[in-house]
């Protein structure tokens, strides 16, 4: 799914949200004041809360791709992928 520079910063917030509050505390509300926008205008951008968490599940599965596939071109041993994959996952979250 592409998505535009306005997406990717609202799902970056719900990010924050979920890992600070867990899901039930993900509100459309407290995402636009997060963000300084109106609740329209989140709603712009995404037709739901849930559609804002796949977009989310599905950034996140994507940018994990791209850092394994990164990760396997670089020569190392087994053990030193694994290191700099854990450590590159850690960095990112």
């Amino acid at each position: 799914m592409k998505m535009s520079d306005k997406q990717l910063e609202i799902i970056k917030a719900t990010g924050n949200i979920l890992t600070s509050s867990g899901v039930s505390g993900l509100t459309i509300k407290k995402l636009a004041a997060a963000m300084q926008f109106s609740e329209s205008a989140i709603y712009r951008h995404f037709e739901s809360k849930e559609e804002i968490i796949y977009a989310l599940l599905d950034f996140l599965a994507t940018n994990m791709d791209e850092r394994l596939t990164a990760s396997r071109s670089i020569k190392e041993n087994q053990k030193e992928q694994f290191v700099r994959l854990f450590q590159n996952q850690y960095s990112f979250f």
